[in-house]
């Protein structure tokens, strides 16, 4: 059974939690902590898969909270979703996000929003729990045959040339079988993000309809956006299921005539906030056509070409 810890000095907040996951989440027993400290004490007794945790409480607020759990090695690696009464501020989450933690969500929050966005931290924990005791199991296996091969070495001195390329190999492959591990981990690390980005447009532009002051062409921008942002965490989630596929070779491209101008133009809506709010600016300019601007290629693989591409100019 999956654990989940919420910790927030509100009493009500906690109820609202505990409602929504007796509904949307009855698989999973659920943990409540009405202060840093008890919280504190519940993650390291109970090792949970994911929490919830508040920003704004007193005593100990949720920035200091997440930096004792990544400290301690007994719940540095149980994913934090941190809830925010102070909405989409950026300075709010990079601050926490250096301090470890894994998601935002602003209150008040929509109950299935904070539904998926659990399931997503309750995915990658077991992905990363599967991923470490693999390295252990690795790690025991190698160690135990270091082990046989030195008696081998001292019964057997005579073939302590055919030994040593044996150790060798053992090594390559422990370097090889450690490097896999870290590739495993950058690639879920990877995901998570990519997750994160179109649910924070989803989050944020579903916000903004509600301003009563749009115009009908505003909203249906911002509505674009949504479509785009929900269509690109599935192609991730999609992704993520299809990664057999790359470790074996067969993934394949899916070529079909996609429009240069359209890809620009949502990324363009898409990335325009956050520019104006770091106090950048981005420029759009259509050189081609609509015609002339059909190509054949991968349209998601090359929406997430230019999407890198501007996140990168937008970061350094």
């Amino acid at each position: 059974m999956k654990k989940i810890l919420a910790i927030d000095d509100q009493q009500d907040n906690l109820l609202s939690i505990k409602a929504l996951a007796g509904y949307y989440l009855p698989d999973c027993k659920l943990f409540l902590a009405q202060s840093g400290e008890e919280g504190i004490a519940i993650a390291k007794k109970e090792q949970p898969d994911t929490i919830l945790l508040d920003i704004i409480m007193p005593k100990m607020d949720g920035y200091e909270v997440c930096k004792i759990l990544k400290q301690d090695e007994r719940t540095k690696n149980i994913p934090i979703l941190m809830l925010s009464a102070l909405g989409q501020d950026t300075e709010i989450r990079v601050k926490g996000l250096d301090l470890g933690a894994d998601a935002f969500l602003a209150k008040p929050f929509i109950p299935t929003e904070l539904k998926s966005q659990i399931n997503v931290m309750l995915r990658i924990k077991e992905v990363e729990d599967k991923l470490r005791a693999e390295k252990v199991e690795l790690e025991d296996i190698v160690k135990k045959r270091t082990k046989e091969l030195q008696i081998i070495n001292i019964k057997q001195k005579k073939d302590i040339i055919k030994l040593t390329k044996t150790e060798e190999e053992l090594k390559i492959a422990l370097e090889k079988a450690t490097e896999s591990d870290r590739l495993k981990t950058a690639f879920l690390q990877n995901i998570s993000h990519e997750i994160r980005t179109p649910m924070n447009g989803i989050l944020g532009f579903s916000g903004l309809l509600k301003n009563p002051g749009l115009t009908g062409e505003e909203q249906q921008s911002y509505v674009n956006v949504i479509l785009t942002s929900g269509n690109r965490m599935l192609n991730t989630i999609n992704d993520l299921m299809d990664i057999s596929k790359l470790e074996t070779g067969q993934e394949k491209l899916k070529i079909s005539l996609t429009n240069v101008n359209k890809h620009l133009n949502d990324l363009f809506t898409f990335f325009k906030p956050e520019v104006e709010r770091k106090s950048l600016q981005l420029e759009f300019n259509f050189e081609l056509p609509d015609e002339d601007a059909n190509i054949n290629t991968d349209s998601q693989k090359l929406y997430a070409i230019l999407s890198n591409l501007i996140k990168n100019a937008i970061k350094y």
